[in-house]
């Protein structure tokens, strides 16, 4: 039987991060395996960014995954839909290459996709050198004011960290700029790096924590943001070219 909060946390932790390319189908649902006996991953990634979360969403035994599998979009929409009200647990099975899944009244059959999932260990950031905790609504506020004047299609900010600040700014060659800055107890050196900001949005959107951390390495490597106290979330950012 699975948990029907726990699944419903793993899927809204990583199903906007799916890719909607449809020529990289094995990247258009998310993927999940087992990490042991008792604790599963999902992990979604459009190439972009990668979502990654980990928990235990099964009482007693889980579904036995010798190798991943991966879950379509819609068919995660469906299983969410369904799952919703459906009390404290649903029946969650493995037949084949499909998905079942049980609730009082609703039968699903998912069809997983085939195909090799991309290797996302070796996505995520391990060594980042630069870490700097931010309040999470002043962060996801100040990028939804700042990002009003970026580009519509890159949705590109600038990040300028330096001890005590965050910067955040965009700028628009019709409209003008927009800076905005946020206290931080940071005190390493000084990094400039673009992010698209809605990415940053999506990520923040997440989080019911009320402050992230955001690993930071050079201009050009990825970020990762995570919540201080459970590494069960974990959210990779590439840059931009800004």
């Amino acid at each position: 039987r699975a948990k029907v909060q726990s699944l419903q946390e793993m899927i809204d932790h990583t199903l906007y991060a799916v890719s909607a390319d449809e020529s990289k189908y094995h990247m258009n649902g998310v993927y999940m395996e087992a990490k042991d006996a008792s604790h599963y991953i999902m992990v979604a990634t459009d190439g972009h960014r990668l979502a990654y979360y980990e928990d235990q969403p099964f009482e007693g035994p889980g579904i036995h995954l010798p190798k991943g599998i991966i879950i379509p979009r819609k068919g995660l929409q469906e299983i969410r839909k369904v799952i919703e009200g459906a009390g404290p647990t649903v029946s969650l099975h493995l037949e084949g290459n499909h998905l079942l899944v049980k609730t009082n009244n609703t039968f699903l059959s998912v069809r997983l996709i085939e195909g090799q999932f991309p290797d996302y260990k070796q996505v995520i950031p391990r060594n980042n050198s630069k870490s700097v905790e931010l309040d999470r609504n002043s962060f996801f506020d100040s990028l939804s004011r700042v990002s009003l004047l970026a580009n519509e299609k890159s949705r590109g900010v600038k990040l300028f960290l330096s001890a005590g600040k965050l910067e955040i700014s965009s700028s628009n060659p019709e409209i003008g700029e927009a800076t905005e800055a946020i206290e931080t107890s940071y005190k390493g050196d000084q990094l400039e790096i673009g992010f698209n900001a809605k990415y940053l949005q999506d990520t923040l959107a997440v989080i019911k924590e009320p402050s992230v951390i955001f690993d930071l390495n050079e201009r050009m490597s990825p970020g990762l943001i995570r919540t201080p106290k459970s590494s069960s979330y974990l959210s990779v950012l590439m840059p931009m070219r800004l």
